[in-house]
Parts: structure tokens; sequence; C-alpha cells
């Protein structure tokens, strides 16, 4: 992967569970890693639901190779969330992944 490609920062988090001080069961999303990225929107589509307006936009973020990156992780790019739908080893040398992922807005 070319470098110059890489120009936007991206932060990866995953969700966590604990508990705060009164034994409730809190979740929270946790930072593990920020990276450089090539984020580029795919596609987008809006729908009417419950009478409000929701669109969907999916994007293709490249990242170099980071072991542990999961479906149930998300990734904030410029104070937007996305969420990661698909992770792919490309051409399964430990160089690359392409993340899928889908940023939702109500």
């Amino acid at each position: 992967m070319r470098a110059g490609r890489l120009r936007h920062r991206v932060a990866l988090e995953r969700r966590t569970t604990g508990t705060d001080a009164f034994g409730s069961v809190v979740q929270s999303w946790d930072r593990y890693a920020t990276v450089w990225a090539d984020v580029a929107p795919l596609s987008g589509r809006e729908m009417l639901a419950d009478g409000q307006v929701r669109s969907d936009v999916s994007h293709r973020v490249r990242i170099r190779h980071l072991d542990g990156v999961a479906e149930t992780d998300r990734i904030v790019h410029r104070g937007r969330t996305l969420e990661v739908v698909a992770v792919m080893n490309m051409d399964e040398r430990d160089r690359t992944l392409e993340v899928l992922a889908m940023e939702r807005t109500t």
C-alpha cells in the first residue's frame, strides 16, 4: 500500500462492559488504536422509517494490517462514527486490511 493514500487519521474503538459504583452494567467504547487510513464513501441511501428520514452511507477504509480488528468494532473519522461490517485481509499477506463500514444517521 502506498503511504500517500493513507491521509486520514482514524480511531478504532471496541465496546467494553464494566460495572459502575452501584453494580449496574455499563457499556462504553474504548479506543484501542489510532491509525492512518484511506477512507472512501462507496454508496448511500435515504429512507423514511417511523416518520423520520434516515440515511446510510457505506465506506471502504483501508489501513495497514493490524491484528484483532473485528466486525464488532467501530471507526471514528472526523467526528463521524462508522460501524464495521466486514474486515478483509487483502491478498492474505498481512499487509493491508480493507474494512467495510456503515455510517448511519437519523
